[in-house]
């Protein structure tokens, strides 16, 4: 066994379990105990290791350089698009593209610490994006900005939790909305024309919704509020439990809009 350091310098009892050698003692102890000891040494150094193992892997080394932007784009195919983003403690911007920009959506994710990866997947028709093993409880923020092409028809679904969203479709054609924010505060700005009777639908909970709606745009809004309360300007008007820009009676290229708000505040602009 090796050397260990001087317990003291004294001379040692030959009866006390401790023999000198030089300057320097060692602990004498029956063999049996030394193979109990260092069995058990090694029984519990692979407890820690198999501990430390599972720690990692329970992590999945998913974590990724915080403030380091990733890049993501998907092809356009047709006059078509379906596209599903969940974002969960981030800040969300979702904006134009450039009407010569190839790509039907376009953009990047730009992660806090202890973040997961982008991802984006082709699953049937829907182009699906969101953040590997994200998390509302996320203790750093990320940003998520997004540019959608303006000339195809728009199935847009959005989950934000905990999000501070900007999501401006102004240039857009869009034919689908549906978006859950929960505690979140979400900004919408509608399109100024519709082909077809366009379909839309946002549920809150806990937060703070904001949808401005474009002079000459034809568009109806219902709003279903529990706690929460809303505001609407007078240039709607009042109808069968709805709200309704002039254009919108008349017009065969519009968009029905529900809003549902547990708790928060509606404001339509």
């Amino acid at each position: 066994m090796s050397d260990l350091p001087t317990i003291n310098d004294r001379p040692t009892d030959p009866t006390h379990p401790t023999k000198r050698i030089n300057t320097v003692a060692r602990v004498i102890m029956p063999r049996r105990r030394r193979l109990l000891l260092v069995g058990g040494g090694a029984i519990l150094l692979l407890l820690i290791v198999s501990v430390v193992a599972v720690w990692l892997n329970s992590r999945g080394d998913t974590h990724v350089t915080a403030g380091v932007a990733q890049t993501f784009a998907a092809p356009r195919a047709g006059n078509n698009g379906k596209i599903a983003l969940t974002a969960n403690a981030a800040t969300v911007g979702i904006h134009p593209l450039d009407a010569g920009n190839p790509n039907l959506l376009q953009g990047s994710f730009t992660p806090g610490r202890d973040r997961g990866d982008a991802l984006l997947q082709h699953k049937g028709d829907t182009w699906i994006l969101q953040e590997e093993n994200g998390s509302s409880d996320s203790p750093d923020s990320a940003a998520w900005d997004v540019g959608i092409a303006p000339d195809i028809a728009l199935d847009l679904s959005m989950t934000l939790d905990a999000t501070s969203s900007d999501v401006d479709l102004k240039a857009l054609n869009l034919t689908v909305l549906n978006a859950e924010a929960n505690a979140s505060t979400f900004r919408l700005v509608l399109p100024a024309s519709y082909t077809g009777d366009a379909k839309g639908r946002i549920k809150a909970a806990a937060g703070n919704v904001q949808v401005t709606v474009p002079p000459g745009a034809a568009v109806r809004i219902r709003i279903e509020t529990k706690a929460g309360s809303r505001d609407v300007p007078s240039r709607f008007i009042q109808k069968n439990g709805g709200y309704e820009t002039p254009e919108y009676a008349g017009a065969k290229n519009r968009l029905t809009l529900t809003i549902s708000a547990n708790a928060g505040r509606v404001t339509i602009v």
